[in-house]
Formats: C-alpha cells, sequence, structure tokens
C-alpha cells in the first residue's frame, strides 16, 4: 500500500466485544487505525471529534440500532459524506436491506460474511479515503503557498508604501522649509524697503519724490501679497491652514481691507466705494482671514477695472447671515471660464501678452477660507465688458470679543488691537534683538520716532545682558538668529526671575510667518508674532499694549 499523508481511521461499532474482537483481526492487515465503538451514541460522539475512512456499522443494538445511528450521523459535519458499511447476523431480509440503504449506508453485508469481500470492500473506501487527504493535503499546501507568497508580496508592498510615505514625508517637510526659508530670504529684504520707504514718505520734500516712494511702497507690498498667497496656497493643499476664530466687528474687518487698497485704486484712477449697513454686527471669524477675502476680492477687482471705472463693496445682514458684495464695472468673465474661476493657478488670460499680472491665486484663496468659516462665494459676470459681482455669506453672531486666550493658556492680543500708526510711545524702553542692520535700525526709528527710548542688540547673548541691565519694558527680537535663536531666547529669559525681567513682554518679529512658527513663538514664551514686511501702525500699537501692561504690573515706588 502506498504511503499515505496520515493513517487512516475506522470505526467499528458493535454493542458485542466478541464481535468487535473479530472484526479488528480482520482489519489489522490493512495498517489502519482501528476504533471502536460500543453504542450508538458513543459512535456519534467519535465521529463528531474526529474524521473516519469507514464505519462498519452493526444494526441490532441496544437503545439505539444502526439505522437510527446512521440518520443521526448524516447531520453531523464529519458524517455528512462517511461512508457505512452494515454487518448484521440478524436482519437478513430485503426489506431490511432496503432500510438500510435508505438510512444512508453504502453497503450491507450480512453474516457469515466472506472475509476477503468484507476486506476488500473497506480497503477500496480506506484508499479512497488516502486520496481525497492527499488532494486536501495538497490543496492545503498550494493555498499556504499561495498565501505566504501574498503575504510576502502584501509585506513587500506596505514596505513600499512606507518607504514611500516617508519619502514624501521627507520631501513634503524639505517643501515646508523650503517655502519658509524663500518666505524669510524675500520678507527680511522687502521689510526693509517698505519700512524705510514709508518713513521715507513722512519726510518726503516733493511730490515728484512723494510719488516715487509711493510706487516703491505699493509695488514692494504686491510682492509681499504674492509671498503671502503662496504661502497660503501651500497651507491649503497640505491641509495645515488653520484659523484663529474669534467675535469679530464685521465693519473694522471690511474698513481695514478697504483702507489698505485704497492707495491702489487712487493711483489707478478707479473709483472706490463703500456702503456699510450700520446694523453689520459681528461675525464669528479669523479676523486676519476675513480682512484677507475682502482685501483679495478688491484687489482683483481694482485691477480689471479700468481708469475712471468704479469699484462698490457693500455689507449688509439678512437674517443670521453677514453678506458682502464686491461690484466692478472692469472688463467681466466670459461666460464658459466662470465654472473654473475659483481654481488655483486658473487665468481667463495665460498669455504672454496678457494685460494683467498674478499668479491665478488670489480668488482660489478666498473660496477656500470662504468654505473654511463655513460660508459661500459666487460670482456673477453677463460676460467681457459687463463688470462683475463677487458675493460672500458667512454666518453672523450677536456678540463682540477682541481677545482670546492662546493655546498655551498665555494671552494674545487680538489682530484688531493693533491699527494707529498715532499711538505716542513716550516713557517706554524697548529693547529690539535682531542680526540684520537693517532690521533692527528700521524697529529702532519707527519707535523712537513715537517716543520710546530704544535699545538695540545684535545677538541673543547680547540681548540678554542688556535685559538686565537696562530693564526695558518690551522685548522686540527677531526669530532666525545665528548661534542661539529667538525661541531658545525668550525660553532663557521666561527662566529668569521677574526683578531680572523675566516677566518682560516680548514680541516675535520676524519673516518665519508659517502658522506653526507662529504656535511655535507663543509656546516659547512670546506674547505676540508679528510677520515681515511690518506695518508700523501694528508693531507700534502693539508696543504701546504691551508696555502698558508691562507698566500696570510694576510695583510702586517706595514711599519716602
Amino acid at each position: 500500500m502506498g504511503s499515505s499523508p496520515n493513517i487512516a481511521s475506522v470505526l467499528v461499532v458493535d454493542d458485542s466485544p466478541a464481535n468487535l474482537v473479530v472484526l479488528e483481526a480482520l482489519l489489522n492487515p490493512l495498517g489502519v487505525r482501528l476504533v471502536e465503538a460500543r453504542s450508538g451514541a458513543e459512535a456519534l460522539e467519535r465521529i463528531a471529534e474526529e474524521t473516519f475512512a469507514v464505519m462498519l456499522l452493526d444494526v441490532q443494538m441496544p437503545e439505539m440500532d444502526g439505522f437510527e445511528v446512521a440518520r443521526r450521523l448524516r447531520k453531523l459535519e464529519n458524517g455528512r459524506d462517511l461512508p457505512i458499511i452494515f454487518v448484521t447476523a440478524i436482519h437478513r431480509d430485503e426489506k431490511y436491506s432496503r432500510q438500510g440503504y435508505a438510512s444512508g449506508a453504502t453497503d450491507y453485508i450480512t453474516k457469515p460474511f466472506d472475509a476477503d469481500v468484507l476486506l476488500g470492500r473497506v480497503k477500496g473506501f480506506v484508499g479512497l479515503f488516502q486520496q481525497r487527504e492527499k488532494l486536501r493535503h495538497k490543496e492545503v499546501a498550494e493555498r499556504t503557498r499561495e498565501r505566504d507568497e501574498a503575504m510576502q508580496q502584501l509585506a513587500v508592498l506596505l514596505e513600499s508604501e512606507r518607504a514611500a510615505r516617508r519619502e514624501a514625508e521627507i520631501a513634503n517637510n524639505a517643501k515646508d522649509e523650503f517655502l519658509a526659508t524663500v518666505s524669510h530670504e524675500l520678507r527680511t529684504p522687502l521689510n526693509s524697503i517698505l519700512g524705510w520707504t514709508m518713513i521715507a514718505r513722512r519726510l518726503s520734500p516733493s511730490a515728484d519724490i512723494e510719488r516715487a516712494l509711493a510706487t516703491i511702497e505699493r509695488s514692494a507690498r504686491a510682492q509681499a501679497r504674492i509671498i503671502e498667497d503662496v504661502l497660503d496656497t501651500a497651507r491649503i493643499i497640505s491641509g495645515k491652514l488653520r484659523l484663529e476664530m474669534t467675535t469679530s466687528k464685521v465693519a473694522d474687518a471690511i474698513g481695514g481691507a478697504v483702507q489698505a487698497v485704497r492707495p491702489a485704486a487712487d493711483a489707478k484712477g478707479v473709483r472706490l466705494e463703500s456702503k456699510l449697513n450700520g446694523s453689520i454686527g459681528f461675525i464669528s471669524a479669523d479676523a486676519d482671514r476675513l480682512q484677507q477675502i475682502v482685501w483679495n476680492l478688491l484687489s482683483n477687482a481694482i485691477k480689471f477695472t479700468p481708469k475712471g471705472g468704479r469699484v462698490e463693496l457693500t455689507a449688509s445682514r439678512v437674517g443670521s447671515i453677514v453678506r458682502v458684495c464686491v461690484t466692478d464695472t472692469g472688463q467681466g468673465i466670459r461666460r464658459e471660464f466662470l465654472p473654473y474661476l475659483f481654481e488655483p493657478f486658473r487665468q481667463a488670460d495665460g498669455s504672454t501678452t496678457r494685460r494683467h499680472g498674478g499668479l491665478g491665486l488670489g480668488l482660489a484663496i478666498v473660496k477656500q477660507l470662504v468654505d473654511a468659516h463655513g460660508g459661500s462665494v459666487v460670482a456673477r459676470s453677463d460676460g467681457e465688458g459687463t463688470g462683475s459681482t463677487f458675493t460672500v455669506e458667512l454666518p453672523g453672531c450677536p456678540t463682540p470679543g477682541l481677545v482670546e486666550e492662546g493655546s498655551t493658556g498665555s494671552w494674545r492680543l487680538s489682530a484688531l488691537d493693533a491699527s494707529a500708526i498715532d499711538v505716542r510711545l513716550d516713557g517706554l524702553r524697548v529693547l529690539v534683538v535682531d542680526d540684520e542692520e537693517d532690521a533692527r535700525s528700521l524697529v529702532q526709528r519707527l519707535l523712537t520716532d513715537q517716543g520710546a527710548t530704544v535699545g538695540c542688540a545684535p545677538s541673543a547673548e547680547d540681548a540678554l545682558t542688556a535685559l538686565e541691565a537696562t530693564r526695558p519694558n518690551v522685548l522686540v527680537s527677531d526669530v532666525g538668529m545665528p548661534v542661539v535663536d529667538g525661541y531658545t531666547m525668550i525660553r532663557r529669559i521666561r527662566s529668569l526671575p521677574p526683578e531680572r525681567g523675566g516677566k518682560t513682554p516680548a514680541i516675535a518679529l520676524t519673516a518665519y510667518a508659517r502658522e506653526e512658527d507662529v504656535e511655535r513663538a507663543f509656546a516659547a514664551g512670546f506674547q505676540a508674532h508679528v510677520s515681515k514686511p511690518i506695518e508700523p501702525g501694528k508693531i507700534i500699537s502693539l508696543v504701546a499694549n504691551l508696555g502698558r501692561i508691562a507698566r500696570a504690573s510694576e510695583p510702586p515706588p517706595p514711599t519716602q
């Protein structure tokens, strides 16, 4: 007999020990494993526990005869296809054999039987069982091999995916770092250009010089806006755009945007009109981003409106909705281009002979910012030469709020606090820290012109020495400095006791302007973050507010 994956088992069921001995002696030459059962119930238990090649079953047994055993075992998983050979000495009539076959028998043998016949039939069933087992083991082995190969392929794919993810993360981080570096390198010279241009305009002796300086300032601001648009697009694509939600007065945010773009409108000869409903109220929004939405829409309208044209901004409240509309008498929008208007980098005229510059990002950013605030923006135009109208709708709210709580538990100044350039800083001591001479002297000049006493330090180490020597009311520091950066410096300052300047209010003044840079500045210990190029009114107002807080917390002088 050929080798088999497993030794076949044969179940012999008979209530007579003598019959069991005879059957076992007869079947021993087959080399099978014989399992005895002396009742129908015991046989069913055995079948439920394991698989057999064939079963020899007596018919006449107490409590449960062979026919009943056959019927019951067909309901068991291991008994459904089990070959049954009835072996009996009593039920010789034809009707009993028919009953046996009806109950599921494969064969019906009466005693006395021919030993060779019984042995041959059992051997046949054992051979079939072993063939099935071989096939089953082969199929199991094949499935196992296929599964192992699939698992290996999956492991390779997973490792490949992990490697690709790591490479993507490295590339993404490298891109973020590159954008941060580009932003820093572009903002730093723009800071000096804008700052000194604004100072020079205040000192300008002639109309021609004033006009030249105004042109330089507008161009620098346009360059700064392009940098912001590129960074905002990168934040949106990477899912890193975050909103600092406060309850803001709608008129303030809109008014700030109108004032920001008015010089560009005046220079182009475009009439800019603003009509605000007095009951427009408040809105829960990121005030800076709300101003950016309006600024982008107004800038876009002014760009595409010719000299002598008109741009009108209206804002009203419709129920709980704040509605802002920007309408222009400019060149209008082709109907076929309207569906693509808010897609990044899409421009109605992308040719080398186009009349208007830009990257095609402003309206895409407007759409993303409006969506992030839970609002909607739509554009309407009857075609070229008919002008256009952009309508923004945002959910309003009833109550104001100007100061928000920072994520680190330290207070932050709201963006609405920084606007006036006419604030005086008389009596305030300010320490300015920046490794760039141009940037350092610019801030010194701005604050000195407003009456502050300003000291300067070119490095963090010099700043720490000056801090304890001069005890300034406010610290204004760059972040990206060699050897010791601004984050490390402010953490060292915060570790000092109050009497040595450990609680000196500090402003991070930096060309690193990503959201994570802002959060990092607050986490390190700064009270405000101002990105370059600076707005003089904002930095002056922040210094004034922080100085007022610092003075209020100073202990009173000792009484005589």
